[in-house]
């Protein structure tokens, strides 16, 4: 028990004190900072790796993710498939020490997606595959810079749900009517 405490805690998902015990993290405005501007460079060398070394098979994995994502029923599944798509990013990236990199912030950047859905669900079953479809589409033409736009925005946007620079709509209820 204590060391999946102390794996928990490793990942940035409780948060231990003592004679309080552990709790599990909820995202600060300057966790949510922290962790996108962190994504951001990770994503950046990882977008340059894939564009110059991924091989044909990589791409091809990359785009069985997003294939996975556009048969998700769920807000959680595609969690999980948007998740699993960035994990075929950093593999076909062919550098080990960022795939290292990349898991050690994982965990955190699951929670982050599980809270962004917790604040607007809306569309994102539908808008979050054709996103990741543009994202592949800019790998396979080797468009570092495209790419890079795009991985860009692809934050940008849960970000501005986190951050409340966006106006969330309730996952839950029909919108407000307006007189």
């Amino acid at each position: 028990m204590r060391e999946a405490l102390f794996r928990l805690e490793r990942e940035g998902l409780v948060r231990s004190a003592w004679h309080r015990g552990a709790t599990v993290m909820t995202l600060s405005p300057q966790d949510v900072a922290e962790l996108d501007s962190l994504r951001g460079a990770l994503e950046q060398l990882a977008v340059q790796q894939v564009v110059a070394h991924a091989s044909v098979d990589d791409l091809d994995a990359v785009e069985k993710a997003v294939a996975r994502m556009e048969r998700a029923d769920d807000v959680h599944e595609m969690v999980s498939c948007d998740i699993a798509f960035h994990d075929s990013v950093y593999a076909a990236a062919r550098h080990q020490r960022l795939l290292q990199a990349w898991e050690s912030i994982r965990s955190q950047v699951h929670l982050f997606l599980l809270t962004r859905i917790g604040l607007n669900s809306q569309d994102y079953l539908t808008h979050i595959p054709a996103e990741h479809r543009e994202l592949v589409a800019a790998l396979r033409a080797r468009d570092a810079d495209a790419a890079l736009e795009l991985f860009a925005a692809h934050r940008r946007t849960a970000f501005d749900i986190l951050d409340g620079s966006d106006q969330p709509t309730p996952a839950t209820g029909p919108p407000p009517q307006t007189p």
